[in-house]
């Protein structure tokens, strides 16, 4: 139980970090449209469609690691694991 509890702190705790982070970085290219000639970027666009497919990336891979993990390697397919699926789709 404490073990579980210690993953979800540790799991919020790094979720935290990372939207801070991504926060900060989206505000330091919004603040200054030097940065955008720098890059060759005239407007977020690009950047938009680059974050947008790299978290449907994610989101596909994390979902099918998870259904295979319970289904092959666990045995044990959950409810919950159809929903997320269902999501997917």
């Amino acid at each position: 139980m404490l073990e579980t509890n210690t993953c979800r702190l540790a799991t919020a705790c790094l979720r935290q970090q990372l939207t801070a982070v991504f926060v900060h970085v989206l505000q330091r290219l919004l603040q200054s449209n030097s940065d955008f000639a720098l890059m060759g970027l005239s407007t977020l666009q690009p950047l938009a469609y680059a974050v947008a497919y790299v978290s449907f990336f994610f989101g596909i891979t994390s979902t099918v690691l998870r259904f295979y993990s319970r289904h092959f390697v666990l045995k044990t397919v959950g409810w919950d694991d159809y929903i997320a699926i269902g999501i997917l789709v």
